[in-house]
This record gives C-alpha cells, sequence and structure tokens, in this order.
C-alpha cells in the first residue's frame, strides 16, 4: 500500500498507511533518537493526510503529538510546544473538551513548558489533565498517579515544598492502594 501511495495513487490512501508512516516517526525519535528521519515520516504522513479523499483530522492527533515530542526530543521547545497546542485543539474540537483526549493532550503539553521552565503554565495545564482524568477516568486511575506526581516535581522546582509534598503523598497513596 505504501508503494502505490508513494507512486502517486492519492485515491488508495487510507488511515492505516498514514498510521503506519506516524508509527515509524515514533520509532525513529523514541528508538533511535533519529529526528531528521522521525520528521520526514511525519511530513509524509501529513502529506498523505492533506491527499486523502476522507476528513483525516482524527489522524492528525497522533501526528501533531508525535512531532511534539520529536522536536521536543531534539531540544526545539517552541515547536514542541506549538504541535502540542495543535494536537489539543484538534483534540477538543473532534472530541470534546471534557474528553479523555484532551486530558492526555493537556499532559503532553507539559513536556516542553518544564524543559522551558514555564512553571505556571504547566502548572495550570496539568491541574486542567488532573481535573479531567479525575472526572472521566476516575481518582484512581494510573494517569491520576503520573499527574500528581508531576505536580509534586514542579512545585519542587518552584521551591514550594508543602505543596510538592501534598501531591507526592497523594501519588504514594495511589501507589499503596
Amino acid at each position: 500500500v505504501i508503494q502505490l501511495v508513494n507512486e502517486g495513487k492519492a485515491e488508495k490512501v487510507d488511515a492505516s498507511v498514514i498510521e503506519v508512516y506516524t508509527h515509524f516517526a515514533r520509532y525513529y525519535w523514541y528508538a533511535k533518537g533519529n529526528f531528521q528521519e522521525a520528521l520526514r515520516h511525519l511530513d509524509e504522513a501529513i502529506r498523505l493526510c492533506e491527499a486523502a479523499a476522507f476528513n483525516t483530522d482524527e489522524l492528525k492527533i497522533p501526528i501533531y503529538t508525535n512531532y511534539g515530542y520529536t522536536y521536543g526530543y531534539s531540544g526545539d521547545f517552541d515547536q514542541s510546544s506549538r504541535y502540542f497546542e495543535n494536537a489539543l485543539t484538534l483534540s477538543i474540537e473532534i472530541y470534546g473538551a471534557e474528553s479523555e483526549q484532551a486530558a492526555d493532550r493537556y499532559t503532553d503539553m507539559v513536556f516542553p513548558l518544564i524543559q522551558k521552565s514555564e512553571w505556571e503554565k504547566a502548572e495550570i495545564a496539568l491541574k486542567k489533565a488532573l481535573e479531567l482524568n479525575i472526572r472521566i477516568r476516575g481518582a484512581e486511575h494510573i494517569s491520576v498517579l503520573k499527574t500528581y506526581n508531576n505536580l509534586g516535581y514542579i512545585y519542587l522546582t518552584k521551591f514550594d515544598n508543602d505543596q510538592a509534598i501534598l501531591y507526592i503523598n497523594k501519588a504514594m497513596d495511589l501507589i499503596r492502594q
């Protein structure tokens, strides 16, 4: 199927072809640390989305998310933030502001914000993710534990030890359950 697409037969594009390019990109940035190759695959996935004869907005969310991580791990945190914001915006448009997908995208956004020492923005995003995760997934879900832990980290870096201990203890309480 990929060969048909590469030969310019865009009418043969389906969701699985776009997903293959997205998975290849993740492999290259995550397992190989080859950011240029990852970006090449993500660019191809976006090109295929534009050429497809069906709505690909849902498929663009993981593409934008992978762009965010690729740029983030390569050290370009501004580009990383931009793509995570695109993924969040699209997730809200498709799934709604009160969805698991939106909660996950708020969590993703924190990565470059922490790297840029934008602690307040990271805290806001994590608190929004926490609120959504508790309401949608339940107070004992692993995503809640991770969010408590991340909030604890942010408060530690801000030297707000009381808040840091509060959130780290909440995470520990979930582990103990």
